[in-house]
């Protein structure tokens, strides 16, 4: 049913009637609906099953998807009760665990998420690893962080190892495990668009990272950001007419703030890519200008670095000062994302200062 989605959601709909209550078929079909954009559906699933309230594998499920879809979970006081019954194997509750962790961290809760991670990490599964070493990164959880390290050993634990090297800088370690991670979850819009962001801007091989969104666009249509990454992959391959096409189809009024910032610098990439240097500024400076109005400073450091590596691929001389001033001026605290678009912007300034003036 690859890139089939109405006969995808028959095959969903046939499982849901011959066992609606395996925990199995249950959550491969929230799942399916979450990769299609169905947020709604992928929680009501889990939420009207009785069984959610009994197993902490849905429930934990259960959890994720309402965070998702921004709704507020249903079975918190169940889940709590799961834990602590004292019923299940540590390696059974270790995804609930870490669903509750995030949900405690996000009210506010830090030494009640920091016990419930640390318990999560007993003996875990690659799910556990993974949203242990995000909420450790995430909030700032130094020890967590730590915790994580004694368990990048779990089988099939790619995701987590893959962000590790990442936030390591360590590009080659990053790609290997995020392609390991793909091939496990080949319908995993996650995993293709962070081998692809790898593949495409640390080591600049587009095909790579064209072949892997357009796997993850096949069980994903309506994501925004695979489609935003294969807009830049297809233009920095120098298919500009493909790029534009997807963009195009793309509507600025149904996104958040952040993800408009994404469309205004593809916007910005597109035409500088089409030799419209004055339109692809005012595009940048726009995607710059509204990261920095919704409080988003990260993302308008990253649509500013992207900007300055346009402007000297483009061979603007003008704005070496500034690039140079922006390299000198970092630091080993960058967070990763903006790490990478550094590493970009380097490799464009050492392009143009190495040619003869």
């Amino acid at each position: 049913t690859a890139g089939n989605e109405a006969r995808a959601q028959r095959a969903v709909r046939i499982a849901l009637s011959l066992a609606g209550e395996s925990r199995y078929v249950l959550r491969s079909a929230s799942r399916f609906y979450l990769h299609s954009g169905d947020l709604g559906t992928a929680h009501e699933l889990l939420r009207r099953s009785p069984r959610t309230k009994l197993d902490p594998w849905l429930s934990a499920a259960e959890i994720a998807a309402a965070q998702v879809a921004g709704m507020a979970p249903r079975t918190l006081r169940t889940a709590r009760d799961l834990v602590e019954s004292g019923r299940f194997h540590d390696h059974d509750l270790s995804e609930l665990r870490g669903a509750l962790a995030t949900v405690f961290q996000v009210d506010g809760r830090k030494n009640e998420a920091r016990a419930m991670i640390r318990q999560s990490l007993l003996t875990p599964t690659e799910n556990a690893v993974a949203q242990a070493l995000w909420l450790g990164r995430s909030a700032g959880l130094t020890e967590v962080t730590e915790s994580v390290q004694r368990t990048l050993d779990t089988p099939r634990s790619f995701e987590a190892r893959s962000f590790q090297s990442y936030n390591a800088s360590d590009w080659g370690d990053a790609l290997d495990n995020a392609l390991q991670w793909y091939d496990d979850e080949p319908f995993s819009g996650r995993a293709a668009v962070h081998a692809s962001v790898i593949a495409s801007v640390a080591f600049e091989d587009y095909g790579q990272s064209l072949r892997l969104l357009r796997g993850a666009l096949r069980a994903s249509r309506r994501n925004f950001v695979v489609q935003s990454n294969l807009v830049y992959s297809l233009a920095m391959a120098g298919d500009v007419v493909s790029a534009k096409r997807i963009l195009d189809e793309q509507r600025s009024e149904t996104l958040s703030p952040g993800n408009r910032v994404v469309l205004l610098a593809n916007y910005g990439l597109l035409a500088f890519r089409s030799g419209q240097i004055e339109q692809g500024r005012a595009a940048y400076r726009a995607a710059i200008d509204l990261a920095e109005a919704s409080g988003q400073t990260e993302l308008r450091d990253q649509a500013r670095l992207y900007y300055l590596s346009e402007e000297l691929a483009f061979g603007n001389i003008g704005v070496l000062n500034e690039a140079s001033a922006v390299i000198a001026s970092a630091t080993s605290k960058e967070r990763a994302d903006s790490r990478l678009a550094l590493l970009r912007l380097k490799r464009e300034y050492d392009r143009l200062t190495s040619k003869p003036l």
